[in-house]
């Protein structure tokens, strides 16, 4: 990507490595971990072109949380989410095609919760 001047590189971490997360100190540790990774290599591969971004998403409804988390699980992060409801593994997708547009060419060692959190 550095040689010919132009990449997209986007990470996924999760809200919980902002936020931290009871009983999650492993996980939010090491999402908290891809923020810093997100940030630090943006500011080395910038200059030639390489933009690099995070996506935080919070509770995501895919098939392993929808068959495998137990509802009340669920419904606590839920409760707390802004929105009151977890994400479509599709909007995210969304948010993460963004970043790889040239739409996006300006932003670069960003870290985007999402749904956007008061943080």
């Amino acid at each position: 990507m550095r040689s010919r001047k132009w990449g997209r590189i986007i990470n996924i971490s999760s809200i919980y490595g902002v936020i931290g997360g009871k009983g999650e100190v492993a996980y939010s540790t090491a999402k908290a971990g891809v923020i810093g990774l997100t940030k630090s290599v943006a500011r080395e591969a910038g200059a030639d072109g390489v933009t690099v971004n995070a996506v935080l998403p919070g509770l995501t409804l895919t098939p392993t949380i929808e068959n495998f988390m137990a509802k009340k699980f669920k419904d606590a992060i839920i409760q707390e989410t802004p929105l009151g409801r977890g994400a479509e593994p599709q909007e995210v997708a969304r948010v993460i095609a963004f970043l790889a547009s040239d739409d996006a060419s300006f932003i670069t060692a960003t870290a985007i919760p999402y749904p956007r959190w008061a943080i």
